[in-house]
């Protein structure tokens, strides 16, 4: 959703998708209630996204109402809930708001948006090149952040610290 340059983006998008993997592997084994946003194309769409590109909307957020509903409504959650008399109904996906305009747009990002990237820049930014550099001089895509053969036993295994089931 950023729009980085490729250097940036990979190790970025790598680091990305083994967090995501790791919390797929924790979602399992634990049976959680797991939204997906990451496998599901409409994450994507660009009017899920606020201005700033890190959180969502209004209709992304809406959008992750209405999946972990019906999440919970395969699971029969919604069932028990209206079986106990409790008003059950799914979230519109329909934002009450409209967008802001691309002149509001322009004052975040030239106002709060610019402060992030300031302080973005003494933090996130520098580490963000350290991998860069450290792909490009080592030409490989395989500097892991994590070891997803190490965690997947790790969560397969019955002793797992703070196991509930």
């Amino acid at each position: 959703m950023f729009g980085l340059p490729g250097p940036l983006a990979r190790p970025l998008a790598r680091r990305m998708a083994e967090i995501n993997h790791a919390v797929d592997l924790i979602a399992a084994r634990y049976d959680t209630v797991h939204f997906d946003a990451a496998g599901n194309p409409d994450s994507y769409q660009r009017p899920m996204w606020s201005v700033d590109r890190l959180h969502p909307s209004e209709r992304g957020h809406r959008f992750i109402a209405c999946s972990y509903f019906d999440l919970l409504t395969r699971r029969g959650v919604m069932d028990h809930l209206a079986a106990a008399g409790l008003p059950v109904r799914r979230p519109s996906p329909i934002p009450t708001n409209r967008p802001p305009s691309k002149l509001a747009q322009a004052a975040w990002i030239s106002t709060a948006g610019t402060h992030w990237v300031i302080r973005r820049s003494t933090d996130l930014l520098p580490g963000l090149l350290r991998l860069a550099w450290a792909e490009w001089r080592h030409g490989s895509p395989d500097l892991d952040l994590l070891d997803l053969e190490q965690l997947g036993a790790a969560v397969r295994n019955d002793e797992v610290p703070g196991k509930v089931a």
